[in-house]
């Protein structure tokens, strides 16, 4: 145990911090072993081990992704010493350090140093690869493809070649070439039926049609392939992918059609809820209710516990709220409830259903519900959301310091579009109690820190210009009225703006 090593001898000092260092390394403990590395190299500078700790200490950071870090001890143990100049393995890890820090081009030249001197290392077709890549998200796509295709021609071999061919597909893409990228993806189907990148090249072919418009040949692509390929392992990914297409398109029936294929002929298959879950959702917009309901029944019956599942509960919730069916919704959520485990959906189904109590002006019912969340402080998004909803109920009783409260909260742990909405309730709160400084300076902030969010930037705008009305201030409240006409020409809010201006 080299922890209970106390001698003051040098020798066993050095041997037991470079053993340590090997032990926490050997341990994949990456931390642990830099630090004992680093203390050998900085107090054994002339010792031979030096540069195989440097190198050692270089993996170290790698292994932490500390690329920058890497890179720097790569190249004084690989390239300012030549102990090291046969180990092909941490040259291409310095390759990639050099990448991940943001050295493209240098990484490119070490890579291409790297095949001239390590011809026959089980590296070098990665590294070729890697210059196709490198250039790939760079955006430098002509680069790219002559990068990818010097595999074929120096590495004929490779396992990469099949990823080849699809890496060349997607660069065409990316420079809007889609009838060679679709020859590409072709290619790589044609050449390696078994490769596991086939489907993402189908997947490739169809998406090629579908941004050109051209839904048709997309589907009859993919109708082709599985009418070949019935017994492909992803063939109900294609089956799925049409269904996607369809709904996309807004040709619902047929959505439908495609989706009920997949359930008939793949009983296996994976996609079977999402399947379900999507005919519920094409129903919908036929107005096909009964349907619907029925699909997403059978999604929360076998499978509630996934995606598909918790989101069907909310289609089928907001389906009896459309209905004003509002005693079947709270039993659904109250029937759903106890069956999931996850702490942040139950606060997102007990916000939803607190809505629905809203809706229905169960304000006592809301009320309690809105507080069960709160009172969890579970962090998530329904938390914050229903701090809003509880401030805004506080508002309307007039409970003016808890409404500030809540708001102040949310405000002080979001940044985004709910603190956007909760400072303007902040600001609201203030104006309904005549405090219109503390609104000015609240309402304020919406719009110099949330002009992105246009709702309450804007609601925040008009606010701001009935308090610098009240102040009798009208230069200040017309500049915010238009402001809001910058953004609105002719909806609602521009006209309720115009009127505020023409009262002014």
């Amino acid at each position: 145990n080299y922890n209970k090593v106390t001698s003051s001898d040098n020798l066993l000092q050095k041997n037991t911090i470079y053993g340590k260092a090997y032990s926490y390394f050997n341990l994949r403990d990456f931390q642990k072993a830099a630090y004992f590395f680093n203390e050998f190299i900085n107090k054994y500078e002339n010792d031979e081990k030096y540069n195989e700790c440097e190198l050692r200490l270089a993996d170290c950071y790698y292994g932490t992704k500390s690329f920058e870090k890497a890179s720097f001890y790569y190249e004084r143990a690989l390239v300012k010493s030549n102990k090291f100049k046969n180990d092909d393995r941490s040259f291409f890890n310095y390759a990639q350090s050099l990448f991940k820090q943001g050295t493209s081009n240098k990484a490119i030249n070490v890579l291409n140093d790297f095949q001239s001197r390590f011809p026959a290392s089980q590296y070098s077709d990665d590294s070729q690869y890697l210059i196709g890549w490198i250039n790939f998200q760079g955006g430098k796509f002509d680069e790219a493809i002559n990068s990818y295709t010097k595999l074929f021609s120096n590495y004929p071999q490779s396992v990469l070649l099949p990823l080849a061919h699809y890496s060349i597909g997607d660069s065409y893409f990316n420079n809007g070439d889609y009838p060679k990228a679709i020859e590409s993806y072709k290619r790589l189907i044609l050449q390696f039926p078994n490769s596991s990148y086939v489907f993402d090249a189908v997947n490739g072919i169809q998406y090629c049609y579908i941004v050109q418009d051209k839904q048709d040949e997309a589907i009859n692509y993919l109708d082709g392939f599985l009418s070949k390929n019935a017994n492909a392992e992803f063939a109900d990914k294609i089956q799925f992918k049409k269904g996607e297409i369809y709904y996309s398109s807004g040709n619902y029936q047929l959505a439908v059609a495609e989706y009920g294929k997949l359930v008939n002929r793949y009983s296996s298959s994976p996609l079977i809820p999402s399947s379900y879950y999507w005919m519920g959702k094409s129903s919908i917009m036929l107005n096909n209710t009964n349907d619907a309901i029925s699909y997403f029944e059978e999604v929360i019956d076998n499978s509630l516990n996934t995606e598909d599942g918790f989101n069907s509960v909310l289609e089928l919730g907001s389906i009896y709220r459309k209905q004003k069916n509002y005693e079947r919704e709270i039993e659904l959520y109250e029937e759903i409830l106890p069956k999931i485990s996850d702490s942040k959906r139950i606060s997102e189904l007990n916000f939803v259903k607190a809505q629905s109590y809203i809706e229905n002006n169960n304000i006592p019912n809301a009320y309690q519900t809105l507080n069960e969340i709160v009172d969890k402080r579970d962090g998530s998004l329904f938390y914050y959301k229903a701090e809003i909803e509880l401030g805004v109920l506080e508002l309307v009783r007039s409970n003016y310091e808890n409404s500030i409260y809540l708001f102040q909260d949310v405000v002080n742990n979001r940044t985004d579009d709910i603190a956007a909405q909760a400072q303007y309730y902040l600001g609201s709160t203030y104006f309904e109690q005549e405090k219109l400084p503390e609104a000015i300076t609240a309402l304020k902030k919406v719009v110099n820190l949330y002009s992105a969010y246009d709702e309450w930037y804007t609601k925040s705008l008009l606010l701001l210009g009935d308090s610098y009305t009240k102040f009798n201030d009208k230069a200040n409240a017309a500049e915010m009225y238009k402001a809001v006409l910058k953004r609105h020409r002719n909806d609602t809010v521009a006209k309720e703006a115009k009127d505020k201006l023409n009262q002014l």
